[in-house]
């Protein structure tokens, strides 16, 4: 494929308030496919709390990296009726329409639409992968982990490497709490009731009973220190977690501090998704992992 014959290029971008990992990948897998139907070249526009080749590079040459020139952003068409709650999605009929007007698309949607794309007849459909494998193959297609998060990913998943060490080919039981979360009744500024936590630990038990005859670790991802601390307590024999605290990549300001904290979420998404089963709390992240 000769990327540079492309004439048109559809643009995801997050420039503020884009929503978290999961939201993100949602947009930039729909911006993806969509791109793939009109024949155009694909950029990624990822500014907010700070630019995306802190934590991604581009996998394969023909996405390009480079931001649109300030000449061009005159011409571009904003789809934010992609957005939801305002979504208007009956133009998608034939997605080479929007540039009949314009050689410069950009969008910034943090939906998939899976049931949308499905009604597309050209290139999408013959590329279609099965359910629940769109968001993890996109993602691997367009994305490798920058140095900074590759080095983080590996000194991490050494330490668990090291605890599952200690058992005979473990079965392993993920489990993601998320502060604040729907799930959890009754929580006021990140403050996890034990009542409320423990369905997820009794959940995880169940999942042991169905790994019979096998030995069964867990590995707990939340963005509440307190909880890690009290889980190691109860259940350190089996449980492994992280020192990290991870922050919610919309919820965060410029700094080291966002950096960090958005690659700690990145890492444990990795780490949960090598789990036998998934344990998840009311979020986005269950498609992510």
């Amino acid at each position: 494929m000769n990327y540079n014959s492309f004439k048109k290029t559809l643009v995801w971008f997050c420039r503020k308030h884009c929503g978290g990992n999961s939201d993100r990948l949602h947009g930039i897998t729909l911006a993806f496919w969509l791109a793939l139907e009109s024949d155009a070249k694909l950029r990624i526009e990822w500014e907010h709390p700070f630019d995306i080749s802190k934590i991604f590079s581009p996998r394969v040459v023909h996405v390009p990296w480079e931001k649109i020139a300030e000449g061009e952003r005159d011409k571009v068409l904003l789809k934010n009726q992609l957005r939801l709650p305002r979504v208007n999605f009956e133009d998608l009929v034939n997605p080479k329409e929007w540039f009949l007007n314009s050689s410069l698309v950009a969008i910034n949607s943090n939906q998939f639409f899976r049931y949308k794309l499905e009604r597309l007849d050209g290139k999408v459909k013959n590329a279609w992968l099965p359910k629940d494998f769109e968001l993890g193959c996109s993602f691997h297609y367009l994305f490798t982990p920058s140095q900074q998060l590759q080095d983080l990913y590996l000194q991490t998943k050494a330490a668990y490497d090291s605890f599952l060490a200690r058992f005979d080919d473990p079965k392993i039981v993920s489990i993601h709490i998320r502060s604040g979360d729907q799930n959890l009744a009754n929580v006021e500024s990140g403050d996890l009731r034990h009542c409320d936590v423990d369905l997820f630990f009794k959940c995880a038990e169940v999942y042991e009973k169905k790994f019979e005859f096998e030995e069964v670790v867990w590995f707990l991802s939340t963005d509440n220190f307190d909880l890690k601390f009290e889980s190691r307590k109860r259940y350190g024999h089996k449980l492994f977690t992280t020192d990290f605290e991870p922050i919610h990549t919309d919820k965060v300001e410029k700094g080291e501090n966002a950096l960090q904290g958005t690659l700690e979420s990145w890492v444990e998404l990795f780490l949960l998704a090598k789990g036998d089963a998934l344990i998840m709390s009311k979020s986005g992240n269950i498609c992510t992992s």
